[in-house]
């Protein structure tokens, strides 16, 4: 059960992956942006979420020394802050929610590889350490589920739609989630 609470962080990543791909359209044409501009603010909001996740795994060894549940609530708080930054819908703050997410979403990571290294014996190593890369491939799926489902169908729509903010508030059920399942020991 630890190393599955554990796992669960890693659909942030994958999240942080994918989380910006089915609503850029609608938010370009919110924000105004103009045709020959598009792809560059796409990639730059795109992009915050993975400079996030790459910060956060290369920091968060020495950041979760003082034990993983610890991390795990405290980034839980952090990657919380994040997401309340993405629902404001102005293009900075949407990228810094976007790095907060990612660099939360790497930390959890860490603490899912650490968590599998320091508490299985050997043998079971090769079993569960792939429970990582599994959870962000399903954080990759449900992003492009979540968004697909709730993105208008006629892009006339887009300029009018709030479905976005569900795709950008769905990590909260993630945290919720990984925090009650950390919390039954």
């Amino acid at each position: 059960m630890y190393i599955l609470s554990m796992s669960v962080g890693s659909l942030h990543v994958g999240w942080a992956i994918l989380g910006n791909t089915q609503t850029a359209l609608i938010l370009m044409e919110q924000f105004g942006i103009a045709e020959d501009d598009i792809k560059l603010y796409n990639s730059i909001l795109g992009n915050c979420g993975l400079i996030g996740v790459m910060i956060g795994s290369l920091f968060g060894g020495p950041l979760i020394m003082k034990g993983r549940r610890l991390a795990i609530y405290f980034f839980s708080i952090s990657l919380v802050i994040g997401v309340v930054f993405t629902l404001i819908q102005t293009f900075p703050t949407m990228c810094i929610g976007r790095f907060i997410c990612g660099f939360s979403g790497g930390i959890f990571q860490m603490c899912n590889i650490k968590a599998v290294q320091e508490t299985l014996p050997n043998r079971l190593v090769g079993v569960y350490g792939s429970s990582s890369g599994a959870f962000l491939a399903i954080g990759v799926f449900l992003a492009a589920l979540v968004g697909g489902v709730t993105q208008p169908t006629d892009p006339e729509d887009y300029a009018d739609d709030k479905m976005w903010r569900i795709t950008y508030g769905f990590p909260l059920l993630f945290v919720i989630w990984q925090l009650l399942m950390i919390s039954l020991k």
